[in-house]
């Protein structure tokens, strides 16, 4: 029985293999779309040459307008449609969840031995309340009221991270001692979540990593010259055509 039959809702295996079924029918027809607009492009460069015609001139740059904006406005409607839709929020329900994992590491504060030696429960060390959880970490680390003076001397990293769970007093929040270089990484991993596109992610998620600029450029123009050297007008494929060459019958690349 799946999830869906059990609960009302899909379970994390169901979502992701849904997810990745979506990316792979959508990449189809963005690469078909990409493909399509290289080719009429090649053409019509070809045919306007043969004519004799220039580049710039206002035939050449109508031509390619209507072209550039066929292909706009399907990459309007890939973009908008529900199949990448589904994909974007499975991909912003994965990043939530990444966020949440390296957060309290991100989010560690230092204090310094001054900190801690200075430290009274009630008080305020400048702006910085050195928290009842931390004195615990100090002391537990090198077992003893000792600690505090101890490991400030023999550590050069004082940062540490909540734990999210309770220590010491009666409501005090616990904490751990964690590297510099740990917090470094933990920030560097949520700067790369949060800049990663859809698009990206789901290519290396799902099995395919994305194209460089380098790469995409030569595909462009590695269609245009087969298709210019065909001679075949510019257009969108039929459905046979697409069912033919993805497998995704009955399904329009051009919703």
């Amino acid at each position: 029985m799946s999830g869906s039959e059990e609960g009302g809702g899909m379970s994390p295996e169901e979502e992701r293999a849904e997810a990745k079924e979506y990316y792979q029918t959508w990449r189809g027809w963005k690469e078909g779309s990409d493909k399509n607009y290289a080719q009429r492009t090649g053409t019509a460069k070809a045919r306007m040459g043969a004519a004799g015609m220039k580049a710039g001139g206002g035939t050449w740059d109508a031509a390619l307008a209507g072209i550039d904006a066929d292909y706009a406005a399907d990459q309007k409607e890939l973009y908008g449609g529900q199949h990448y839709k589904t994909v974007k929020d499975y991909h912003q329900k994965q990043v939530q969840s990444k966020l949440a994992e390296y957060k309290p590491m991100a989010e560690a504060q230092q204090y310094t031995l001054e900190d801690v030696r200075s430290y009274q429960s009630d008080s305020y060390m400048g702006e910085k309340r050195v928290p009842y959880g931390i004195q615990q970490a100090y002391q537990q680390e090198q077992g003893g009221d000792s600690g505090p003076q101890k490991i400030g001397k023999e550590y050069a990293d004082n940062y540490f991270m909540s734990t999210g769970m309770p220590m010491g007093g009666e409501g005090e929040e616990g904490f751990k001692r964690v590297t510099a270089a740990e917090v470094a990484d933990a920030k560097a991993n949520i700067e790369r979540i949060e800049s990663t596109s859809t698009e990206d992610w789901a290519a290396g998620e799902f099995g395919a990593a994305p194209a460089t600029p380098e790469e995409k450029d030569a595909r462009k123009k590695e269609a245009s010259s087969e298709r210019a050297q065909r001679g075949a007008g510019g257009r969108r494929p039929a459905a046979n055509e697409w069912t033919m060459s993805t497998g995704a019958v009955g399904e329009d690349p051009w919703f």
